[in-house]
């Protein structure tokens, strides 16, 4: 199957274009209104932005505003680079002392934290090839802006407006007809293969690959669940595709423990517009039939003993 070039989100800032900064002039400073622009996302409402100017001759300046419509920011005569943010997640942060380098980016965490079916074990089982990725929690929603080349002159007014644009997209799943679903005790999934952060002078997410746990929940004999993320470059740094493992982890009412692998790169590369289409920001992925066993208990009450984990590899019909 031939594997679309993915561009995650669009962007009217033009990423790479040559730019000649003025020297700053710290004998005189000046203000600067920004305003954020929503009306490309009108139903986001963060309570608070942060706002970063990068020039070639100071470390970044950071300005908080605590409402979404934006404020003033004081600044040396110069030229600047400004980048946007919602600043009031608790999953998220932001690191970098260059304009295109700058990113938000997601906490590392632990699959220990999200379930006490992996207490008591050393190491936890990944799908092949995934265990070197870091896991990172979930972020909540992200909305960002560039701008490049903004003159901060000694007139008074000088304004700029900054359209705001979403950094996560969600991933709904489904898994139908599943066998034995009721001597369930407790399910965790995750997707591996995802950005861990999100550049917003270029608009696009980062080479890292990461792994985000997220719960199922039961629906009759479904499970289903969703999960946020920065999305995914679909080749890494080297040019080599980034797969995506869906990773099922159950443990039954015995005590016996499963994982159940889904390759599903496919489906994500396919899910994202392409070329510069229209941004899709909610995707679904539906999988048919997990083959959970039955309980190793014989009806006395006793079970016997199981092994901590066994990896079931399932195929995907595409």
């Amino acid at each position: 199957m031939k594997k679309p070039l993915i561009l995650l989100m669009t962007t009217a800032v033009s990423l790479f274009c040559s730019c000649t900064h003025k020297e700053l002039d710290f004998n005189g400073t000046t203000d600067l209104t920004v305003e954020f622009d929503w009306r490309n996302v009108p139903t986001a409402d963060p309570p608070s932005m942060m706002l970063v100017a990068f020039s070639d001759l100071t470390q970044p300046i950071q300005k908080p505003f605590d409402n979404r419509n934006g404020g003033t920011i004081t600044l040396p005569i110069g030229s600047y680079q400004l980048v946007a943010f919602n600043d009031h997640s608790e999953f998220v942060s932001s690191r970098g002392n260059t304009w295109l380098d700058y990113e938000v980016y997601s906490h590392q965490t632990e699959l220990a934290t999200f379930s006490r079916m992996f207490v008591g074990t050393r190491n936890i089982p990944r799908g092949s090839g995934t265990e070197g990725q870091t896991i990172i929690a979930e972020p909540d929603e992200v909305w960002t802006s560039a701008a490049d080349e903004v003159i901060v002159t000694g007139s008074i007014g000088r304004r700029v407006t900054m359209p705001m644009e979403p950094a996560t997209f969600v991933v709904h799943f489904a898994i139908k007809n599943v066998d034995n679903i009721e001597f369930v005790d407790e399910v965790l999934a995750t997707i591996s293969g995802m950005s861990g952060s999100w550049w917003p002078a270029r608009h696009v997410a980062s080479y890292t690959e990461c792994i985000i746990p997220f719960n199922l929940s039961r629906t009759g004999q479904s499970y289903s669940g969703s999960v946020r993320t920065f999305g995914y470059r679909p080749t890494n740094a080297d040019g080599e595709e980034v797969k995506h493992l869906f990773v099922i982890y159950a443990e039954m009412t015995d005590g016996s423990k499963k994982y159940y692998t889904f390759d599903v790169t496919d489906q994500m590369n396919n899910i994202a517009p392409g070329d510069g289409g229209s941004v899709t920001t909610e995707v679904t992925i539906e999988l048919d039939e997990l083959p959970l066993p039955k309980p190793l208990n014989d009806g006395t009450g006793l079970a016997p003993d199981v092994a901590d984990w066994e990896e079931v590899s399932i195929p995907i019909d595409m």
